[in-house]
């Protein structure tokens, strides 16, 4: 499976893979794209795929107000999951460390 993360952390222009510096050829990337492909450990780990496939967004009324959707601990909500995917996956029968999250996804046939 290759994925490959922009980083938002790292140097400009820097794009991480899950493959070995020293297996990257990585001029045609800097020439056509601008961009230098390198290793990063970060992309084999699924706790990646949360950053973009959890996602809480705050909920307005329609003069724009924040809207309450809830307490907790007599706290006032005003935010609400649009996308659970990944804690979805974490809490199935799939999220495991054999499996990664993405591979379904990355893949045309998950069993």
């Amino acid at each position: 499976m290759d994925i490959w993360s922009a980083s938002t952390s790292g140097p400009p222009a820097t794009i991480f893979g899950p493959y070995a510096d020293d297996t990257i050829v990585p001029k045609p990337m800097e020439q056509a794209l601008g961009i230098t492909p390198k290793h990063g450990s970060q992309v084999s780990n699924s706790a990646l795929c949360g950053s973009c496939h959890s996602i809480l967004l705050p909920v307005f009324d329609n003069a724009g107000n924040p809207l309450v959707v809830g307490f907790i601990d007599g706290q006032k909500l005003t935010h609400s999951y649009e996308q659970t995917t990944y804690f979805e996956w974490t809490n199935s029968i799939f999220g495991t460390d054999s499996l990664l999250f993405g591979v379904c996804q990355f893949q045309k046939n998950c069993d």
